[in-house]
């Protein structure tokens, strides 16, 4: 309800996060398979089509993620994204029995500057 892109629901890989503080939901984020084909970022790694085949699965993508909207606590956004990608690979192995290698998310730079993406 109060994300700009709204809900749809996840398939395969996934990992879901609620911030909760006394009780109080303050946001969630959620993590999952990482986009098909980016040029951008397989150029990066270096990988071509059979690479990226073989490998895509090491990559996670964070599609959703939520401080609400009442919530006014400095700085929650990075602490909160550090404390989570930290946390990550640990419980991914434990679900899924190997472990991510890169994070990807991205951010709409006409809504939102990435701040909390650059600080954690």
């Amino acid at each position: 309800r109060f994300h700009y892109l709204g809900y749809t629901r996840a398939s395969g890989a996934q990992l879901r996060y609620l911030a909760i503080s006394n009780g109080r939901l303050l946001g969630a984020i959620g993590f999952g398979a990482a986009a098909w084909a980016l040029q951008d970022r397989d150029a990066f790694i270096g990988w071509d089509a059979k690479t990226r085949r073989q490998n895509l699965h090491l990559v996670v993508g964070n599609p959703r993620y939520l401080i609400l909207p009442w919530v006014r606590v400095p700085h929650l956004a990075s602490h909160l994204l550090g404390a989570v990608t930290r946390a990550l690979p640990g419980h991914w192995v434990e679900r899924y029995g190997y472990a991510p290698v890169l994070l990807e998310t991205f951010v709409d730079v006409g809504r939102y500057a990435g701040t909390c993406y650059k600080a954690a």
